[in-house]
């Protein structure tokens, strides 16, 4: 009689595997949110994360840009996690049904736990230093002549609409004029030299608590609001515009709205080792010292902070 699929390291090992690479809604939060890079050292520097300044009339001499020399530097760690199978449940599996499911599972997990790093990454946001030296959201952001801000407040009980809410249940006009206001600032973001950087910006997102996500969603989609006020989102048919609702935050009257389409995205996946996985099964000292099976799990990434000029976050108040 064949043994049991459970058994079967390397069937396991596919199983896992497939599920990992599995499109979800978290792998594609995650590429939104954060640009890529592959590390290969514990520790990376980085010194690309302040923006280019644009081309200036010639003087005749040559300007000569020398970018920051202070390093923002993020560290990868290990995360991992190992799921037990009792030995005498793998084998009364005979179909290996439910340690493919239990693998399944696993991958699943494993593929969102970056999503739940990132978002413990951007929660802190507003008291964790960026590469200028400044909180990631902040209202004195230097540049030539004075600051900037990518952190606004936004009083809904001032807006021109029609309905109010409160901040942690706004209206949808409310809702859709804070979401416009943080879109607007962002437009407005300059480089160091103080020029704009985000002009040619179309293609917007919004991240939002899970009480934020039904007036999100509508004030994006809808045209028109009560006493036929037109939605500015709508109107301004050059910009799109995407609503993501995340559970892991815990904001309540406060969501972030970045730019899509730029070269770098507000967050950095520094990612030095890929998923690792591994099943002692039959045959295994572990199968024969402590009569179970084990799933293991492993992988070596970091998360961090990248051009704060790509976000806003908009505080209700």
């Amino acid at each position: 009689m064949a043994l049991p699929i459970v058994s079967d390291r390397a069937f396991l090992a596919g199983v896992f595997f497939n599920q990992l690479e599995m499109p979800s809604a978290a792998l594609s939060l995650l590429s939104e949110l954060t640009t890529y890079v592959r590390s290969t050292q514990p520790t990376e520097s980085y010194k690309w994360l302040e923006a280019i300044p644009g081309l200036q009339l010639w003087t005749g001499q040559r300007s000569i840009t020398t970018l920051e020399s202070g390093e923002f530097s993020i560290s990868s760690f290990v995360y991992e996690n190992g799921l037990e199978i009792p030995r005498d449940d793998a084998r009364d599996d005979s179909t290996g049904q439910v340690a493919t499911r239990m693998v399944e599972d696993f991958a699943v997990r494993a593929a969102e736990h970056p999503i739940e790093t990132l978002s413990t990454l951007i929660e802190a946001g507003a008291a964790s230093v960026c590469h200028d030296g400044q909180f990631m959201y902040d209202t004195d952001h230097p540049i030539d002549g004075g600051t900037q801000s990518n952190d606004i407040s936004v009083d809904i009980s001032a807006l021109p609409v029609s309905q109010h809410g409160s901040t942690t249940s706004p209206s949808i006009e409310e809702l859709m004029l804070a979401i416009y206001l943080g879109v607007i600032q962002i437009v407005g973001l300059k480089d160091k030299r103080a020029k704009p950087i985000n002009r040619s910006a179309r293609s917007f997102g919004v991240l939002v608590p899970l009480n934020l996500m039904m007036a999100a969603g509508a004030a994006a989609g809808v045209t028109t609001v009560s006493g036929g006020q037109l939605n500015p989102l709508q109107a301004q048919q050059t910009f799109q515009l995407l609503v993501e609702p995340s559970p892991d935050l815990s904001w309540t009257d406060q969501f972030l709205v970045w730019r899509r389409d730029g070269t770098m995205r507000p967050y950095i996946f520094q990612e030095r080792e890929g998923t690792k996985f591994d099943f002692l099964g039959e045959g295994s000292e572990e199968n024969a010292k402590n009569r179970r099976h084990l799933a293991l799990v492993e992988r070596t990434y970091g998360m961090g902070y990248g051009r704060y000029t790509t976000c806003c976050l908009v505080t209700l108040t």
